[in-house]
């Protein structure tokens, strides 16, 4: 089935765009991030464990995968706990929150903004996403 729908979805970008070059769509941009979240963190688990320290990251996964918009105050009061920490995990985090904004352009000009003033902050900040 998995197969049957991916060669649907190219069989439809390659219709709608045409001459395109690049297709960036949500759904695996955020995909991508999830992943770079997912191995920065595992990370940033294994390195302290080998040193014989405690961890900060641990049983965090699913908080650094979830939109901040849908945790909870327990999740929330974490997740500013681990800020302070400066950990690339929650870095790469914070500009995947931050990329959510980049939907909510309707100005292709502000659009381009936003997205060339992300990416420069990514690269600045030497994290995943």
């Amino acid at each position: 089935m998995q197969r049957y729908g991916q060669r649907l979805y190219l069989k439809v970008i390659t219709r709608k765009t045409g001459n395109a070059i690049h297709i960036l769509d949500r759904f695996h941009i955020m995909a991508h991030m999830r992943q770079a979240i997912d191995e920065a963190r595992a990370k940033e688990v294994k390195e302290p464990r080998e040193k014989g320290r405690d961890p900060l990251l641990t049983k965090s996964r699913w908080l650094l995968r979830k939109r901040g918009e849908n945790s909870t105050e327990q999740q929330e009061s974490k997740l500013a706990e681990l800020v302070k920490q400066s950990l690339k995990a929650v870095r790469s985090y914070l500009l995947k929150e931050e990329f959510q904004l980049f939907r909510l352009y309707e100005s292709p000009y502000w659009a381009k903004r936003f997205l060339e003033n992300w990416r420069e902050k990514t690269m600045r900040s030497k994290s995943s996403p």
